[in-house]
């Protein structure tokens, strides 16, 4: 893209990058990253479908891909700073025939941080020991928007570092050490299981 498109949309040349390459990757990483999401739904998908669920994750996968596809299909014409915000404020505002992918965006975004935070809320109950009914676990939901919010809105000096210690910890934790035990010493079941639904639906 030109100089001269880019001073047309509104933008000069230069990239005030804020946030060092690794904070930002990190940042990429823990908002995208599927662990809070399978850590949610393991035991209702188990308890439902048995154990080949696990098979959906190539359908998930598939269409995580398509929409990879769809993003840099639109993105990458207009590189510009600041990602989806001025994405968004334009295909809302300023184009009527592409205003659902905004609309789109902000409910996906409303809904996935309420979803995460209630499937969140009772393993942040039983980190503290606390015992607590559903009221209790809304409001431990709400105080989990509240934090992330508040750490959101701190400036990108302190998110960047929350964030990459989020990343560290689950590339410790998910990715490596735990999943490799569970392979190794944990497993007792046979590769079958993944086939048998053991009378569920």
């Amino acid at each position: 893209m030109t100089n001269a498109q880019l001073e047309a949309l509104g933008y000069d040349s230069k990239f005030d990058r804020s946030m060092s390459l690794w904070s930002n990757f990190a940042l990429g990483f823990t908002y995208l990253s599927p662990v809070v999401g399978v850590y949610t739904v393991f035991c209702l998908a188990l308890a439902t479908g048995g154990p080949p669920w696990f098979w959906s994750y190539l359908f998930v996968g598939l269409g995580q891909l398509l929409v990879g596809v769809g993003v840099r299909r639109d993105c990458l014409p207009v590189p510009i700073a600041g990602g989806l915000y001025p994405w968004a404020r334009r295909l809302v505002w300023e184009s009527v025939g592409h205003g659902w992918r905004g609309w789109v965006y902000l409910w996906a975004l409303c809904t996935t941080i309420a979803a995460v935070a209630v499937g969140g809320a009772p393993y942040m109950a039983q980190l503290f020991g606390v015992q607590v009914g559903q009221v209790g676990l809304v409001a431990i939901a709400v105080a989990m928007i509240a934090v992330t919010t508040a750490l959101n809105v701190s400036g990108t000096k302190l998110l960047a570092r929350v964030a990459m210690f989020g990343f560290i910890c689950e590339l410790l934790g998910a990715r490596s050490s735990w999943g490799a035990t569970c392979l190794v010493a944990a497993r007792h079941q046979s590769f079958g299981v993944l086939f048998q639904s053991f009378g569920l639906g």
